[in-house]
């Protein structure tokens, strides 16, 4: 604990005329979009490259980054990143090779089977988000959950297509992988999202008037479906 310690204190004197620059560029960041969520994509999970794509993402109006990798990550590395993010206050997701992590609050969240749907969500600007694992997708309790909680984003690392866009339908909700955005059928295509680069905006302000559309037509059937989940966890 005591080198783990030393080596974040050295590589933060290291960082330091960074981190000084980067919280400049952010003082008076853009306002936040409350019509949409923006995911930035980070390329390089190299200290140096992670503060200047966090502070040029801030100052646009994005608190959610994320990053895919095939390869798993050293845990003092992990640490070190996971101390950088804490500074700015955002939310970094992370598609390791064996390991699906959050990172916020100086705490380092791992999304497996143990953690349940209630411990995965979490919210931007009222906007719910969660993880949904591979072995889970065509899970009907789990799918239930997730449509109770009323979810606007699930991030997937399933390579399945068919069931990604299967979830999308039935949750009425975006599904992001590191490969794709999958959208309900039921909207207009060239309305639910923009991706440039690495940035991605996804249309929060239409998916939800979809939404409360489809909500008011089938509350019965909902209340229903959550009367019978709460008998049964009783």
């Amino acid at each position: 604990m005591r080198s783990q310690h030393l080596f974040l204190k050295l590589r933060y004197n290291f960082l330091k005329k960074e981190l000084f620059e980067s919280l400049k560029m952010i003082e008076e960041p853009k306002s936040y979009n409350k019509n949409s969520l923006g995911i930035y994509v980070i390329k390089k999970l190299k200290p140096k490259s992670i503060i200047k794509q966090l502070a040029e993402g801030i100052n646009q109006g994005f608190y959610i980054f994320f990053f895919s990798s095939n390869k798993n990550i050293h845990y003092r590395k992990l640490h070190l990143i996971s101390e950088i993010v804490n500074i700015y206050g955002i939310h970094l997701i992370l598609f390791l090779k064996n390991d699906i992590l959050k990172l916020f609050n100086n705490q380092v969240i791992f999304i497996n089977q143990e953690r349940s749907l209630t411990h995965r969500l979490f919210s931007i600007n009222s906007y719910k988000i969660s993880f949904i694992l591979p072995e889970e997708m065509i899970n009907p309790a789990v799918i239930t959950t997730l449509k109770i909680q009323e979810v606007d984003l699930v991030f997937s690392k399933s390579p399945v297509a068919g069931n990604n866009q299967d979830l999308a339908n039935n949750l009425l909700a975006y599904v992001l992988t590191d490969q794709k955005i999958f959208s309900p059928s039921i909207l207009e295509e060239d309305r639910t999202s923009l991706k440039e680069r690495e940035k991605i905006w996804l249309n929060l302000s239409y998916l939800k008037a979809i939404k409360d559309n489809y909500l008011e037509k089938n509350y019965n059937d909902l209340q229903r479906i959550k009367t019978k989940i709460d008998l049964i966890q009783r």
